[in-house]
Parts: C-alpha cells; sequence; structure tokens
C-alpha cells in the first residue's frame, strides 16, 4: 500500500511531517474499512508527532480525524472534545475551510448529543462560512447537515427549506446528491404541516 511505503520510507529518512501524514492517511484507510479502533491508534501517534514538530494545522487535521473516528464508534463525547480543540485551532490560523469542516462535524454531534439548537447555530456558521469563501461543494454537505438539525430540533418548515437549497445546490454543480439528502427530503414531505414550526 502507497501510504504504508510512505511511512517506512519517512521512518527511514527521520522525516516527521511526511511520517505524520503518512500516519492519518493510513488512519483514513482503515476507517474507510470499518477498523476506527485501529484508525485511532495512526491518529494518535499523527498527533504526537505532529505536537512534536509544532505543525498546528497537522494537529487540527488529526483532532478532526480522532472526532471522526470517536463518532463511528458511538463515543461522542470524546468526538465533541476532539471537534473543538481542532476547531480552536483552525480559528487560531484562521483557516476559514478547517473552521466550516469542524462546525460542521460539531453541529453533527451536538445534534447526537441532543443540543439542538447549539448544533443548528454551528451549522449555521458552517453555512455562512462556506458561502463566504466559495467553497460550494462543502456548502452543500453543511446545508444538508444543517437540515437534518432543524428537522431534529423541531422546525420542518427551515428543515425543508434548508434540504430544498441543499439538492439545488447539488443539481447545479452537477453533483449526485448523497442519498440521505433525498431520503430526507422524502421524510420532511411525510412531516405532519402541526410539526412545522415558524423559522
Amino acid at each position: 500500500m502507497f501510504f504504508e511505503r510512505s511511512l517506512l520510507t519517512a521512518e527511514e529518512l527521520g522525516d516527521r511531517r511526511v511520517e505524520a501524514s503518512a500516519l492519518n492517511q493510513l488512519g483514513i484507510v482503515l476507517q474507510s474499512q470499518g477498523r476506527y479502533e485501529e484508525a485511532l491508534g495512526y491518529y494518535d501517534r499523527s498527533l504526537m508527532i505532529e505536537e512534536a514538530i509544532g505543525n498546528t494545522r497537522g494537529r487540527a487535521v488529526s483532532f478532526s480525524n480522532l472526532g471522526n473516528a470517536y463518532f463511528h464508534l458511538g463515543q461522542v463525547d470524546r468526538a465533541f472534545r476532539s471537534y473543538q480543540e481542532g476547531l480552536s485551532i483552525c480559528r487560531r490560523i484562521d483557516d476559514l475551510p478547517g473552521v466550516s469542516s469542524s462546525l460542521r462535524n460539531l453541529g453533527a454531534v451536538l445534534s447526537q448529543l441532543g443540543r439542538f439548537e447549539d448544533g443548528v447555530r454551528a451549522l449555521q456558521e458552517s453555512v455562512a462560512i462556506s458561502r463566504c469563501i466559495g467553497d460550494t461543494p462543502s456548502l452543500g454537505y453543511a446545508l444538508m447537515s444543517l437540515s437534518l438539525c432543524q428537522l431534529s430540533a423541531g422546525n420542518a418548515a427551515s428543515a425543508h427549506e434548508t434540504i430544498e437549497e441543499a439538492l439545488r445546490l447539488f443539481q447545479r454543480l452537477g453533483i449526485e446528491p448523497p442519498p440521505a439528502a433525498e431520503e430526507l427530503r422524502t421524510k420532511l414531505g411525510e412531516t405532519p404541516a402541526s410539526n412545522q414550526a415558524v423559522a
């Protein structure tokens, strides 16, 4: 595997930055295979190296990846803390795409924790940043997450408006919308009108 070779080469050459990057990439591969516990080990090792060499952006990436693995393992509190750490770093270094991505992840976790209003606020900020920097694919995913959180918060009217915007955006970009987006639209079509709170 390419990343395993990269890791070995980086270790042999003593290139700590490449080593940390390869560890992160190996973690992502393992996570895509559902091997979350193993992925955590690689992310932890990467984070330790990033901290040792003072790579601030690399630390933010490692925290984000840790958060993703914890989230998939159902360890929502640990995911929340990891995403918060990553967000804090991204804000500090003025990494707007990183801030937007961290807020999107944080919004999903807040929703899982039942903190729907906080989740909506985080996702609205993610949407605003994605619009501001012109990151349209990320905007589509942020809108989709926001719609889901709005629905969980009991605001089906806003959720319906938001998912429709996301689907129009995906169509304009020529991107196949994730199946979850169409499922959400169908679900919202079945939501009783009495539950549709005013935005």
